[in-house]
């Protein structure tokens, strides 16, 4: 399931001032550099801010917790206290938040269930028919964000580029050629989007 961000009445009033947006992100950091190896990986789920979790607890009878992953990335459970959610797996916390409850309980048992995906999120900005944050349960690839954003506009020129999160709080620049992607030139260009991407078309 794909759900979008776009308000059709309001998008000729928005488009101006997110295409500034555009270009104050492009003018922010380095040059952008060509789409190279490593950067088309499927994304691996990890548990992201805004996400609900189910923590089911087996002792002598089930228990169980719903959780809103917060924005620092924890979690709050009865005896467990915050556990560290935002990075993980759900196997992951379910280990933390057993290691945890061992302190009070015998054995416990501990299943997590992801509820709701909303970490999922890709930006698509510039010239495409629809600005929009695009949420989505499965990871999707650029063509298909470009296509639930309307598709490149009449002006656009085809250079897309990709702001990525980087490690240590970094931010990494791509740059994608979409004409490339569509002659078969270049189609390892259309890449897995990875969570809080965001597409620039110029």
């Amino acid at each position: 399931m794909v759900r979008t961000g776009a308000s059709t009445g309001r998008r000729r009033r928005a488009g101006a001032v997110l295409i500034v947006i555009a270009a104050a992100l492009l003018a922010a950091g380095p040059a952008a550099s060509p789409a190279g190896e490593g950067l088309d990986r499927k994304p691996v789920f990890k548990v992201g801010i805004g996400d609900v979790l189910e923590v089911f607890v087996y002792e002598d009878e089930e228990r169980r917790e719903e959780c809103l992953v917060r924005p620092d990335g924890m979690i709050s459970l009865p005896l467990a206290g915050e556990i560290r959610a935002a990075g993980r797996t759900p196997e992951e916390i379910g280990q933390a938040v057993a290691t945890r409850l061992s302190e009070y309980l015998e054995n416990p048992t501990i299943s997590v269930k992801v509820q709701e995906i909303n970490s999922y999120r890709i930006f698509v900005l510039g010239r495409v028919g629809s600005q929009m944050m695009i949420t989505s349960a499965a990871p999707i690839r650029l063509l298909q964000a470009l296509a639930i954003a309307g598709g490149l506009d009449e002006f656009a020129s085809g250079r897309i580029v990709v702001l990525r999160d980087g490690p240590d709080g970094g931010q990494l620049r791509y740059e994608i050629n979409y004409d490339k992607i569509l002659k078969g030139a270049a189609p390892e260009q259309n890449i897995w989007l990875q969570p809080n991407d965001v597409l620039v078309v110029r």
